[in-house]
């Protein structure tokens, strides 16, 4: 995907994802599958952010997933799937297929973004909402058994 901040998938990335599709479906760790479904089908992401928070969604709305830099030299990012819920609460919903060594690194650079978003100039800091990320990993990356926040 051109602009997009994640590495181009490796040949290992590759053969895993063409082992895949034998039972018939495509592969949702696979970037382009996942934006696909979510987005195409928001209930999906409705039921999800549900799931996973424990909250109830009365609406929300699909973004541009581009969050463009405020300076020549900062770096752009493309999220995955970007949300705007009732609430004024953003939501990043990501995929990744492997954890790279700065996986962590980069999900917090990307909600620190999304966070810093949604402010306008000249708007007081009572107002800025709550911003979740919910990432899914495929591999395992944490070296402790249980992590949620």
């Amino acid at each position: 995907m051109a602009g997009s901040s994640h590495p181009p998938p490796s040949s290992r990335d590759a053969s895993r994802h063409q082992e895949t599709p034998a039972s018939g479906f495509l592969d949702p760790t696979i970037d382009f599958v996942f934006k696909s479904l979510l987005t195409r089908q928001p209930r999906l992401i409705h039921d999800m952010i549900e799931a996973v928070t424990g909250r109830s969604v009365t609406s929300l709305r699909i973004l541009n997933p581009e969050i463009t830099r405020e300076q020549r030299l900062a770096k752009s990012i493309v999220l995955d799937v970007r949300v705007l819920l009732a609430s004024g609460e953003q939501i990043d919903l990501e995929m990744q297929a492997h954890a790279h060594p700065s996986f962590a690194e980069r999900a917090l650079f990307y909600w620190a973004r999304l966070h810093g978003s949604g402010l306008l100039a000249g708007e007081g800091y009572a107002l800025i909402r709550p911003t979740l990320s919910i990432v899914w990993v495929a591999d395992s990356f944490l070296t402790f058994r249980q992590f949620h926040s």
